[in-house]
């Protein structure tokens, strides 16, 4: 089952920021023709990181399937194992660690002795009973 990323306002507003501004730059290139036009370091850096945002707002998601939980969120990929899954944290805000997630709230899934993760699903309540389901043995607790 797939799960989509909640996304906060924070993460909208910020892909909207570099999104506009990339515009701008993308304006300029094809009103001028390409031939004509010299790139500048920092707007070849400006699109590389737009481009990864937008890859990271319009990509990021998250599977359950018999054996495993598939997290996918830009160049960050992984996959953890659901019987190895001690714990799960909701309403959780972690600002460090492995964070593919686009909202600050969400849940920490704590996995083998002292490995964790942190990921934002739309429909945690969903996601959490699909994750019990799964794995009964799953510690649940709330912030």
């Amino acid at each position: 089952m797939k799960f989509k990323s909640r996304k906060n306002i924070v993460f909208k507003l910020m892909t909207l920021f570099f999104f506009g501004i990339s515009s701008f730059s993308i304006y300029r290139i094809f009103s001028g023709g390409i031939e004509n036009y010299e790139f500048e370091m920092a707007e070849i850096l400006l699109l590389l990181c737009t481009l990864y945002i937008l890859w990271t707002y319009f990509g990021t998601q998250y599977e359950l399937n018999k054996t495993e939980l598939i997290y996918k969120s830009g160049l960050i990929r992984g996959k953890i194992k659901i019987e190895s899954i001690n714990e799960v944290e909701t309403n959780k805000n972690v600002w460090y660690g492995i964070r593919p997630a686009t909202a600050i709230n969400g849940i920490l899934v704590k996995y083998k002795k002292y490995d964790d993760v942190f990921i934002s699903p739309k429909n945690e309540e969903k996601f959490v009973s699909k994750l019990l389901e799964l794995n009964n043995k799953i510690n649940i607790s709330k912030n």
